[in-house]
């Protein structure tokens, strides 16, 4: 069994209902020094192992107030192409020395590329096999289904239900 306790570095004084539990630190503006002292207060109180930083923004952040408390790692979905990104991670990583998670071997080859560490880097694909759907759309054709070509195709999984909203 393992606790997850979720921490949204936010800058909104929002009213929206807390469904999932997500602690918030509220921030003032883009990058709020005040922040980080928080953040570690929240590690510490609460006896937190491990931090999983969902983009270069909150890795910045955490790594900087959590320098040697906590192991982090970091998921950056989409980086952008410039090795700017690159230079942040590396200056946080003599810090923390996060691990870089990544969703696909481009996006790793790329962080490697920026100067990262390989060592430090891994792909966790998304639970979608994208190749399987690319096979599965060479396959399907509407030929084979005997569709004229200005027919609409509606495709839902599973199968339709009331429950399923569809």
């Amino acid at each position: 069994h393992f606790d997850h306790r979720f921490v949204r570095l936010d800058g909104r004084n929002t009213r929206e209902p807390n469904l999932l539990n997500v602690h918030r630190i509220p921030r003032r503006f883009g990058f709020d020094f005040t922040v980080g002292p928080r953040l570690r207060r929240y590690v510490e109180q609460h006896r937190i192992d491990m931090v999983h930083a969902w983009g270069l923004d909150a890795l910045t952040i955490s790594s900087g107030a959590l320098s040697n408390v906590v192991p982090i790692v970091a998921t950056l979905m989409h980086p952008p192409s410039d090795r700017s990104w690159s230079r942040w991670f590396q200056a946080v990583a003599t810090h923390a020395a996060p691990a870089l998670a990544t969703p696909s071997g481009i996006v790793q080859r790329r962080a490697i590329e920026a100067g990262l560490d390989p060592a430090r880097t891994v792909v966790i694909r998304p639970g979608i096999d994208f190749h399987a759907l690319h096979e599965a759309k060479r396959l399907t054709t509407r030929d084979a289904f005997d569709l004229p070509d200005d027919a609409r195709i509606l495709v839902t999984l599973p199968e339709p239900t009331r429950a399923g909203g569809h």
